[in-house]
Parts: structure tokens; sequence; C-alpha cells
């Protein structure tokens, strides 16, 4: 009886060793578990993830600037746009048309406005002291805004010429023909020789005028050959507009231009008194004194 009692005794304590190794098998196996979701992330994930939440946080900030800058009498400074859902498309037409407009430009400085606003933006610099004297398209009389963060200048870009941009961009659209000769037109002005080459061909030479007062041939000669001492300037998409000229209404538009000097010396560019006609396929010289 004894015997059997200790070999029953024997044999439930192993058992119940049995018991006590799964269990603490099992334990170990949950640890290694909880270990693995715990596991720190990988460098290039943490440098995603970063990325991320300075992107997220620069959006909601709404300080999100166009990577491109205008240049300014030899100087870079950077652009923001009021309205901060344009397309780089059209952020990038604009920026380009800009810098044409301000190519002229040899000095400015920034001066102090205190607090004032462009559109909704806040602003304490506008662009002040230009020389040499400021021309642009109409639409530009508000641009020159700025805020300043440390010693670096950002210009504001407003909705008003945003929008004047837009409309510009709408009008070369339906007018696509007609920019595509521009380059070509404004090369042959500028070309000294081309033009001799053209008042060779009378015919020529009376197709490049519109709707003039002219009636001999040596009049329209005598004309073109006043051409050649004016440069005139790419336009500006702020150049172009309609004109209504007899009740009838074309594209046109009027640039800046300098006048070569007999000595060799060019003048200051001026707004161009010549206005440039699109009719029937071909742009031509118009002067709004011949009516």
């Amino acid at each position: 009886m004894k015997k059997k009692i200790i070999i029953y005794s024997v044999v439930l304590f192993a058992f119940l060793i049995l018991i006590v190794c799964f269990l603490q098998n099992l334990d170990c196996k949950e640890e290694s578990i909880s270990f693995k979701k715990k596991k720190k992330p990988t460098k290039t994930l943490r440098k995603t993830t970063l990325k991320a939440e300075k992107k997220e946080q620069l959006f909601k900030n709404k300080k999100v600037l166009f990577p491109s800058n205008i240049i300014i009498a030899g100087k870079p400074y950077g652009i923001f746009f009021e309205n901060t859902q344009l397309s780089r498309e059209i952020k990038k037409i604009i920026i380009e048309d800009l810098n044409l407009n301000m190519a002229h430009l040899r000095s400015f400085s920034f001066l102090y406005i205190g607090k004032e606003k462009i559109g909704n933006i806040p602003i304490n610099y506008v662009m002040g002291k230009i020389k040499p004297k400021r021309y642009y398209p109409k639409q530009l009389k508000c641009f020159g805004g700025a805020v300043k963060d440390g010693e670096n200048y950002t210009i504001i870009v407003p909705i008003k010429i945003i929008n004047a941009y837009k409309k510009a961009i709408k009008l070369k659209k339906t007018n696509q023909d007609a920019f595509e000769k521009v380059n070509e037109f404004c090369f042959l002005l500028n070309s000294p020789a081309m033009i001799d080459e053209q008042i060779k061909d009378i015919k020529k030479t009376r197709s490049l005028f519109f709707s003039s007062p002219f009636k001999k041939d040596q009049d329209f000669v005598n004309n073109l050959l006043k051409i050649k001492k004016i440069k005139i300037r790419k336009p500006s998409l702020l150049d172009f507009k309609i004109v209504e000229i007899k009740n009838r209404r074309y594209l046109s538009f009027c640039t800046l231009q300098h006048y070569l000097r007999d000595n060799g010396t060019t003048s200051e560019s001026v707004k161009g008194a010549l206005l440039y006609i699109y009719e029937k396929g071909s742009w031509k010289i118009y002067n709004p004194f011949w009516r």
C-alpha cells in the first residue's frame, strides 16, 4: 500500500512539473511576440515620417512657397502667391512674365511702410526708389508689396494680379496663331538688316502697316526706316488686349521700347507709342494718331 502511494506521488509530482514548464514556455512566447510589436522603426521610416509631418505643418501654416525666385535688379527674391491653390504651370508662367516686366530695372529699395495689406496678406515693405522709371502693364500697379524675414524679402503676388494673368492666359489660348508669330515679328522690327531687305519689296513694306494714311510708296518706306532706330521689347502677357478700331475688334499689344541715338548709345526704356495689330494672319504696325 505504501509503495502505491509513493508511486502515485511521484507521477503526480512529475505531472505538475510538466504543467509548470509548459506555462513558462507559453509566457516566453508571449513576451517574444510582444517584443516584436514594440520594434523600433528604421531610419528610413523615421525620415519619411518626419518629412511628412513637416510638409503637413507647412500646409497648415500656409507658408508653402513656389520653389522659384523673381530677379529684380540682378538679385533674387522669394515669391508668395496669395492663391496657394495655383498649379505649378500657372505659377511658372507668372514668374517668367514678372521677370520680363522687371528686366529693365537697374536698382530699387524696399521701403518700410508699417502694417499694411495687399489683398488679405499683411505686408510691411514696398518697392521704392526705382530706377529707371517704373514701366509696367497697368495690371501690375499693385505689385511690389513684401514681407521681411530676417534679412530676406518675399514679394507678394495678390489675387488681383493672379486674376489678370489668368485672363491673359485665356486670351493667349484663344489666339494661339497670333501669339506664335509675335517673336518673329519683333525680330523683324529689331533687325536693321531685315528692314533693309523688306523695303526692297514695296508690297511687303505696305503689308507691315495697319490702316495707315500713307498714299505714296515712299511714305511707307520712310516710316519703316524710322523703325530701324527703335528696339522693342518682347511683349508681356499683360501687354496684349483687344482693341476696337473702326467698329472692328483686333488683338493688339503695346510694349516697352528704347531708341538708338546717332552716337550709337540707347535711350532709357519707355512705353512705346506704336500699337501692333494682328490682322489677316499677320502682325502690323499701327499709330493711334493716324486716325
